[in-house]
């Protein structure tokens, strides 16, 4: 890998939020977790990355990427490539093993169907504390993800990395159900 150029990354942050944050749907700051890589601690920027997006990999390779769109950086040379650093924490760190989990709650929690938002459901409340059931009518989980994008475009193996990473937060997938 050749290197074009490097950057310093600031510590400084402002109370405003930054035009990356508000054209971002998830409203994601990516400026912490460009520090982290930036810092080479990789996993940390994994983890915080998924606080916000269950999906990293696969975001990182079919979103539209706004944030890049309203990149202060734009009036200097170039956007940061917060798609391309997203893909790459998904793509490399996806085998972290998942945060233990305590179950709090005794209710279980049922959701029908394995693409993005059931998917997100289930990891967002597993990491509250349930214990959740996919129930997927195909034999493969990801939804349109596997069945509506190209796999030039969406590697099987990516939705497979984000969908490992939830079930190792005890989430478990029923297919063809």
């Amino acid at each position: 890998m050749t290197v074009t150029s490097t950057y310093t990354v600031s510590d400084k942050k402002t109370d405003e939020e930054a035009p990356c944050i508000l054209a971002c749907p998830i409203r994601q700051d990516a400026r912490d977790y460009v520090q982290l890589i930036a810092r080479g601690r990789f996993n940390e920027a994994f983890q915080l990355v998924r606080e916000r997006n269950p999906l990293p990999a696969a975001c990182g390779r079919i979103c539209t990427h706004p944030c890049e769109t309203k990149c202060r950086r734009n009036s200097t040379d170039a956007p940061i490539a917060i798609a391309w650093l997203k893909r790459f924490l998904g793509d490399n760190f996806s085998e972290e093993p998942g945060r233990p989990i305590s179950r709090r709650y005794p209710e279980k929690i049922a959701i029908i169907g394995a693409g993005p938002a059931g998917l997100a459901a289930a990891n967002d409340l597993a990491l509250l504390g349930y214990s959740c059931t996919i129930f997927e009518s195909n034999a493969t989980p990801g939804g349109m993800l596997r069945m509506g994008v190209p796999t030039y475009r969406l590697p099987r193996a990516s939705i497979d990395n984000d969908v490992n990473v939830i079930k190792k937060l005890g989430v478990e997938i029923r297919y063809n159900a």
